[in-house]
């Protein structure tokens, strides 16, 4: 009784895993969002997913978020390409990665 109480039927963890993985495979950075707020985002559904079972590779992860990056991000998108090893990284670091990318970005565009 607990169980059903707390998690649901399992018609209805059955939906929100569903509900989840659409969220997760439609997933996109938004248009003035920072790698923070997208770090937030994204790590609330992949969290909510591995509480339902889902399991991830550091790599699958890794190369979401770069798929979902915008395109006023390519350069960094490009250089983490060419110079990572998507596999070796957590989620977490690759995103510690990424916001010393933007933040360098920034700090250039400001010198110019």
């Amino acid at each position: 009784m607990l169980e059903v109480t707390h998690e649901g039927t399992e018609d209805v963890r059955r939906a929100r895993n569903h509900t989840l993985v659409s969220e997760y495979e439609a997933f996109q950075m938004k248009n003035g969002e920072t790698i923070s707020e997208h770090q937030t985002r994204f790590t609330h559904i992949v969290n909510h997913l591995l509480s339902l079972g889902k399991m991830f590779e550091d790599d699958e992860l890794n190369i979401k978020i770069l798929n979902c990056l915008t395109r006023t991000r390519e350069p960094m998108i490009t250089m983490i390409k060419e110079f990572k090893d998507l596999a070796s990284l957590s989620m977490e670091a690759f995103f510690g990665k990424l916001l010393v990318y933007e933040h360098e970005l920034i700090q250039q565009y400001h010198v110019e």
